[in-house]
């Protein structure tokens, strides 16, 4: 949560220049939050864009945050939610980014949110609503016009969104912003502390990657040590297998069954050797070298046009060593991943 709380602030510092205006734009975020009990990451991104327009258009951080209030405030009083407040602000923000007021945006975007915007921007600026349609089509709005809009804003219903945002009906809303506040202040101490891990595993993954010599010889250890067990594993099946067909022949010579112990012993022997080239194939594509021609005869395990030799060895992805390198390069994100979903946890 921290993280994309720190995205939006980079993009806030970058409008806003200078540290002192910075900081003062962060409080003004955070104290709206708290007191209307608005979602932080959604303040930080509208202001930062209102910001941005106002800063442009020669005004200062004093005005962003009048704009901000006002439209905030008003928004709540009026019974309006986060996505209100959202096309509102937006609305503002192109004013502001065209230097004047247009019908389109006062009566069409912002008069949608805010029931009566019209009437209250006459009434900031003493005019009737005559004269104000008027000047609308002229084009001769001014930006100061705003800034006395929202002044009105804030003195009509900055009470009345105070008394609703601490009222029993807001509660859950009021939880929910403090917690996100608490994440953010919590995640800023421990969000360096997971970046120096998430730098450290990929350091990790582009050094496995790069050490092509090393994961080679870790390769064929790998190797000796699955064909170990593949043909441990085999040994005990054979054992298994034969002392089976054993008392099975026994049981058939007991009772003079010979052709019954004949045809044991035949199945048995001629399993046992397709076994033992299924076992072969398997070797040969652990090692990937096939000197018999093994997988070229049978395809079970791989195609004839695959390289054979100990030449093909880091040359073919879909080898012991490209198979290699990918668990590697999967395990060193799945560790990455675990630690930041852990730090994620902690600010939880």
């Amino acid at each position: 949560y921290y993280a994309q709380i720190e995205k939006l602030r980079i993009a806030l510092k970058g409008v806003t220049k200078d540290q002192k205006t910075y900081e003062k734009g962060l409080k003004i975020i955070r104290d709206t939050s708290i007191k209307l009990n608005v979602p932080l990451a959604a303040s930080t991104k509208q202001f930062t864009t209102l910001a941005a327009s106002v800063l442009g258009a020669g005004g200062t951080i004093e005005d962003a945050e009048e704009v901000f209030l006002g439209v905030s405030n008003a928004i709540k009083a009026t019974g309006g939610n986060a996505e209100d407040v959202q096309s509102a602000i937006r609305a503002m923000s192109q004013i502001f980014g065209k230097g004047k007021v247009s019908a389109e945006e006062l009566q069409g975007q912002l008069g949608e949110r805010l029931a009566g915007a019209v009437v209250k921007f006459a009434e900031a600026n003493g005019s009737s609503l005559q004269d104000l349609q008027k000047d609308l089509r002229d084009g001769v709005v001014g930006l100061d016009q705003v800034i006395k809009f929202a002044e009105k804003l804030n003195v009509d219903f900055a009470q009345t969104a105070l008394d609703i945002a601490n009222s029993s009906a807001d509660a859950g809303e009021r939880l929910k912003t403090t917690m996100q506040v608490l994440k953010a202040e919590v995640g800023e101490v421990v969000q360096p502390i997971g970046a120096v891990f998430q730098k450290s595993f990929a350091d990790m993954t582009q050094g496995i990657m790069k050490a092509k010599p090393v994961m080679e010889i870790f390769a064929k250890i790998v190797q000796t040590l699955a064909a170990a067990l593949f043909v441990t594993v085999e040994a005990v099946r054979f054992l298994i297998r034969s002392l089976y067909d054993y008392y099975r022949i026994l049981f058939k010579i007991i009772t003079f069954d010979f052709k019954g112990a004949q045809e044991i012993a035949t199945k048995g022997l001629k399993e046992t050797g397709e076994q033992f080239m299924i076992n072969m194939e398997a070797l040969a594509e652990i090692y990937d070298y096939d000197p018999f021609g093994l997988r070229e005869k049978n395809n079970t395990f791989g195609s004839a046009d695959k390289p054979k030799g100990l030449q093909s060895v880091g040359r073919n992805k879909e080898g012991t060593l490209g198979q290699f390198a990918k668990t590697a390069f999967d395990i060193a994100i799945q560790a990455e991943e675990a630690f930041v979903n852990a730090f994620q946890g902690m600010e939880d």
